[in-house]
């Protein structure tokens, strides 16, 4: 007798979306070429929360939680992102992993909306995460880690700001060719208030 056959499970994550004119203001920002293997930029995301490998129900689960918490205005007020800045993880010039853009506006918002993200996440049974968010966009990933020397806190004058309006769970599938993701959920934030 052969058991039932395994749930698949989706790879999932809750980021902001970076729309097409914001993703061409930086695309046309950054230095013509980019050390180690670029992101796609269709592929640009502001990572809240990373979920990994999840089930059909707890996604449903999580997707109603952040629902109604959006119906609630819970998630907060939407809030003006600004990108300016060239970074690396790990930390310092010696071995980088990954090269990043980050935020020189807007970074305590998305401190606080990847705060309420989390509590909504644990609520929903996923195990917290300990790692303090960052409003930072990967551009490219580094193997073998490597130095990045004067690139690493460069400025960048990115023309267009991120208006940050909505929270989207996102599946991702690994390919040769790279991730894919796909949109399954977008929940927006609540109006500023006047």
């Amino acid at each position: 007798m052969s058991s039932p056959p395994a749930e698949k499970l989706e790879r999932l994550f809750l980021a902001v979306s970076i729309p097409p004119d914001v993703r061409e203001a930086i695309r046309a920002a950054l230095p013509a070429a980019l050390p180690g293997r670029p992101v796609r930029p269709e592929h640009w995301h502001l990572t809240l929360r990373f979920l990994g490998d999840t089930d059909a129900a707890r996604r449903d689960a999580l997707g109603e939680r952040l629902a109604h918490a959006s119906a609630q205005g819970a998630l907060g007020a939407t809030f003006v992102l600004r990108f300016g800045v060239l970074g690396a993880f790990p930390k310092g010039r010696a071995r980088a992993r990954v090269l990043w853009l980050g935020a020189v506006e807007g970074e305590r918002e998305f401190a606080a909306l990847a705060d309420r993200v989390e509590r909504i996440v644990g609520a929903a049974g996923f195990v917290a995460e300990r790692r303090a968010p960052s409003a930072h966009l990967t551009l490219s990933r580094l193997d073998p880690p490597r130095p990045l020397g004067a690139l690493l806190g460069r400025q960048v004058d990115v023309a267009a700001p991120l208006a940050v309006g909505a929270v989207a769970l996102y599946t991702s599938e690994l390919t040769r060719e790279g991730p894919r993701h796909r949109c399954l959920l977008e929940v927006p934030l609540a109006a500023p208030r006047s």
